[in-house]
């Protein structure tokens, strides 16, 4: 037998219920891994860059500045010790050209910016929609990331190999922009929209995922990539109207105690431990990384303000060695020597 199964099943009554418990596991470990990678991680790179990488933006940008007027400075002292006659004007095209480069990352990083701020506005309008939908209290935000209890987890729908009851095409609407949940029961209140997002995400993803579910059709795939899409971009409408239309279907996957259908529910388990780890693998390394590593520095206001007075020192140096480099340039360009001897 093996491990995992339970003393006193059958196997295939066992496997079944490891494929069962795997699913609830998967399901939740993609959740959180898609809330981390389309949701949390994008909040925090936007937090980040409109606290702190807007700045760094400016800085680069200056650097920029600059290196192109020392490059300029450079091809004008070029010409002067050969005792030819170089066009300022010309010298600082020549520094743009060789720095084009350059600039065109700054600017590619600065739409990317633009683009994140946008974001962070469209997420703060939708939710100020959501709570004048839902009358939700000036005290719904504090309970958003606190986990969900006993109660609401339970209410989840089952996955094809549980054997309890399957959701029903006989749901109706409770709300505007609301469904009703499995077997008739209202979906649990939610203290924002971002906790609401989640929760018919992770129903989604466990009706839906192709990892999750073996059996899926191609069509319910490629379904699941419509979820996906709609959870990165907030869009929860659209959460609820699939989620609806799911709730339709008889989602139950029929095999039987047959040499065959074991073999099959062995090779089922494999995959979806095999999944299991890939996705504790994955999520440990958003997590390990960046931008998710500057959540708790921005949480750190007082480390935030030393970052960006480092950065102002920093951008004070540059513009007094501008400056000085700019005199230098305007020496050269008259035909004086750069450093003001004669």
């Amino acid at each position: 037998m093996q491990e995992g199964l339970i003393k006193g099943k059958s196997e295939y009554e066992a496997l079944q219920e490891r494929i069962a418990l795997l699913q609830e596991e998967i399901a939740d470990l993609t959740a959180e891994r898609d809330e981390l990678k389309l949701r949390e991680c994008p909040r925090i790179q936007a937090e980040y860059d409109a606290k702190i990488g807007c700045r760094v933006l400016e800085l680069y940008r200056a650097k920029a500045r600059l290196l192109q007027l020392k490059r300029a400075v450079e091809i004008l002292q070029a010409a002067r010790n050969r005792q030819e006659k170089k066009d300022a004007q010309e010298a600082r095209q020549q520094a743009r050209e060789e720095y084009r480069e350059y600039e065109q990352k700054l600017e590619e990083e600065a739409q990317k910016i633009h683009e994140e701020n946008e974001y962070r506005s469209r997420e703060e309008r939708r939710d100020a929609e959501w709570k004048e939908r839902s009358g939700a209290g000036a005290d719904s935000d504090a309970g958003e990331e606190e986990t969900r209890s006993s109660q609401d987890k339970e209410s989840y729908d089952k996955g094809p190999y549980d054997k309890g009851p399957q959701d029903t095409g006989t749901s109706e609407d409770t709300a505007e922009g609301q469904s009703s949940d499995s077997a008739g029961q209202e979906p649990p209140k939610f203290k924002s929209r971002g906790e609401e997002l989640k929760y018919y995400h992770r129903k989604l993803v466990k009706m839906l995922h192709p990892d999750a579910n073996p059996n899926r059709t191609k069509e319910e795939a490629e379904l699941f990539l419509e979820v996906e899409k709609a959870f990165e971009e907030g869009d929860l409408d659209k959460l609820i109207e699939i989620y609806n239309m799911m709730i339709a279907k008889d989602a139950e996957i029929h095999l039987s105690d047959t040499p065959e259908d074991i073999e099959r529910l062995r090779e089922i388990v494999k995959t979806l431990e095999k999944k299991k780890k890939d996705l504790l693998d994955e999520i440990m390394a958003i997590k390990s990384g960046f931008p998710y590593t500057a959540k708790a520095l921005l949480e750190n206001e007082e480390e935030v303000a030393k970052i960006l007075r480092r950065i102002e020192e920093e951008m004070e140096e540059i513009n007094r060695q501008y400056q000085d480099l700019l005199a230098r340039f305007n020496r050269l360009k008259e035909g004086k020597d750069p450093d003001g001897t004669e």
